[in-house]
């Protein structure tokens, strides 16, 4: 993914947590295990809920913040092995879907951690900052609360 503005950042992550929402709920229509299709169903519930922040934060950004990034955009080799990772998706064992789950997240968070480094102007900073804590907390909360799926 070539970026070239922040809009473009959070468009695409916003689709994309969308994307992953779609794909658990495709999951757990099939999956045979009532906790298997519990932690899809969580997954998915907890995606929408970040794909709609992330769509109003869209909706209520400064203009002047959402349409700036450097000279050049970066390439980031982060969104081909999310959509590897997202292709991966199935539904074998709640560990293994928890894994591919906190592996997307840390992917993501460590995408808006190198679109910082790359940031040229301050607000851009503080918002990729933010995605970045955001992506690291949710993962943190996803972890925590995915713990309840396992077998006891």
């Amino acid at each position: 993914m070539k970026v070239q503005t922040v809009r473009d950042v959070v468009s695409w992550s916003a689709n994309y947590h969308a994307t992953l929402e779609s794909q658990y709920l495709g999951l757990a229509a099939k999956a045979f295990d009532e906790r298997i299709c519990m932690l899809l169903e969580y997954l998915a519930s907890h995606e929408h809920q970040i794909e709609v922040g992330l769509r109003r934060y869209l909706d209520t950004a400064p203009p002047g913040l959402l349409s700036t990034w450097s000279r050049s955009g970066p390439s980031l080799p982060q969104p081909t092995l999310l959509e590897e990772l997202k292709s991966c998706l199935c539904c074998t064992s709640v560990e293994a879907i928890t894994e591919l789950a906190v592996r997307i997240h840390t992917t993501l968070g460590g995408m808006y951690s190198e679109l910082v480094e790359l940031a040229e102007l301050e607000n851009q900073r503080e918002l990729l900052t933010a995605l970045c804590d955001y992506e690291e907390a949710e993962t943190r909360r996803m972890v925590r609360d995915t713990g309840r799926f396992e077998a006891c």
